[in-house]
């Protein structure tokens, strides 16, 4: 304990004597900067339309609390009925009943049998739950009425239960709890001071999105012009929180930024000429309640532009891979100059895009996989249900390949123009030609005269 100690007070004396004057106003100013910007992002005031409160209203009327699984009691199944009203043999769902504990609310401590579908019209996969486990249940006003009276509901054991709730969802905050943890633990013993400036603008950013962005998008403000306010928002408190007011990051915000803005030219042609609808009407998964019930609200009350989300999504997933390539690329010139001495204009460009090619063909394998991994189900369901190549004519997929497409776009432009701007910071004025090849030129002229 007392090394630990030790090792912490060292570190922090090491952090003291590197701030320097610059550091410290390059804090103040991304502080004021957020300061100023989440302000006007709580000013930002939006209705929740009627349209929406009748999609929750049954949810909303139902109170939600946590529970406990003890046991699994029983399993259940339902049967469609035909014209006639008599049952058939065809399953309409399936499920498990358990008893649980609740372990918060007004019935803390109370024990009630919980119903959790698992197979049927309303889900499309769900697995038993294991004793122990927490989940979130739902309390029903009229528990009695809930399969006790159903005639199509068939229970294993035959017996007939006065249900006071149903599942709503399995509660996983312990393991992401953990997660997080293990990520930021890691990261500060990694990078330790530039591990938590990492965390400090990983956190704005998030925070930028959800507490300016989206108010600004439900109170019917222009959502492209917000994406590209909120991805050089992002862009400056990264960089500045990462490395202060230098060159290194003076550099970086600039190829970072001209990346962003061709990415978004090059993104909002696309949906045009593409003829994007933003709904997904193709989707036909465990995802198709989501899509056509929220999407239809959107597109049909006018509420909010389904083309300019796509775009906004384009956009921050491109925002990242080319914030990264753009940093690195500052920072690899940077070494690259200063363990170098026959500096100039043409010799920074070249290191750049030698690296840059490198870059470029890791963070095109980057983009390109996690895109393809975050749609795997919905391909997976079309292969299994349709010919392979349905897949290929769907909007899933399209957006799929655009986002991909366009964030290594973005990042082949950032390359060439972060490798110019950092040749111009970088070298010196006097240095902006090589000094080898005056020499060169200045013989050459001697020996034609």
């Amino acid at each position: 304990m007392k090394k630990f100690c030790n090792y912490i007070k060292s570190e922090f004396i090491k952090l003291k004597s590197s701030l320097s004057i610059i550091r410290v106003i390059s804090y103040l100013s991304i502080i004021l900067l957020s300061v100023i910007f989440f302000s006007y992002g709580k000013s930002i005031k939006y209705e929740v339309y009627k349209e929406y409160q009748d999609l929750h209203e049954l949810p909303l009327l139902i109170e939600y609390t946590k529970a406990k699984v003890i046991d699994t009691v029983d399993q259940w199944v339902t049967y469609t009925e035909n014209e006639d009203g008599e049952t058939t043999d065809i399953l309409y769902e399936s499920g498990f009943v358990y008893y649980c504990e609740i372990m918060d609310g007004e019935y803390k401590g109370e024990y009630t049998y919980v119903v959790h579908r698992t197979e049927g019209m309303s889900i499309h996969v769900s697995s038993k739950i294991t004793n122990g486990s927490m989940i979130k249940i739902r309390l029903l006003s009229n528990p009695s009425s809930f399969f006790k009276n159903y005639d199509t509901c068939k229970y294993i054991n035959e017996v007939k239960y006065s249900f006071s709730a149903s599942t709503y969802t399995i509660i996983r905050n312990s393991t992401l709890i953990a997660l997080v943890i293990i990520f930021v633990l890691l990261l500060i013993a990694f990078s330790r001071i530039k591990g938590i400036h990492t965390l400090l603008g990983l956190a704005l950013a998030i925070a930028s999105i959800i507490f300016v962005y989206i108010p600004a998008v439900l109170s019917g403000r222009n959502i492209y012009l917000w994406t590209i306010i909120i991805c050089l928002y992002s862009i400056i408190e990264t960089l500045v929180l990462l490395e202060g007011f230098t060159k290194k990051s003076l550099t970086a915000c600039i190829g970072c930024i001209s990346g962003i803005l061709v990415s978004a030219i090059l993104c909002f042609i696309t949906n045009k000429t593409m003829n994007i609808m933003g709904q997904a009407d193709d989707l036909d998964s465990a995802q198709m309640w989501l899509t056509q019930t929220y999407y239809h609200i959107f597109g049909e009350t006018k509420t909010l532009d389904l083309r300019a989300l796509v775009f906004s999504a384009v956009l921050f997933g491109a925002l990242g891979a080319i914030m990264d390539v753009s940093m690195s690329l500052a920072s690899s010139l940077l070494e690259v100059y200063n363990n170098s001495s026959n500096h100039s204009i043409g010799n920074t460009m070249k290191s750049g895009f030698n690296i840059g090619r490198d870059m470029l063909g890791t963070m095109s394998n980057t983009l390109v996989l996690a895109y393809l991994s975050t749609s795997l189900t919905t391909i997976l369901y079309y292969v299994s249900h349709y010919y392979p190549e349905t897949i290929f004519k769907t909007e899933v997929f399209a957006l799929m390949i655009v986002q991909a497409l366009i964030g290594c776009i973005g990042i082949l432009i950032t390359i060439p123009l972060t490798s110019f701007v950092c040749a111009l910071i970088y070298n010196k004025k006097s240095e902006w030609f090589s000094k080898k090849i005056i020499s060169d030129d200045l013989n050459t002229n001697i020996n034609n005269i």
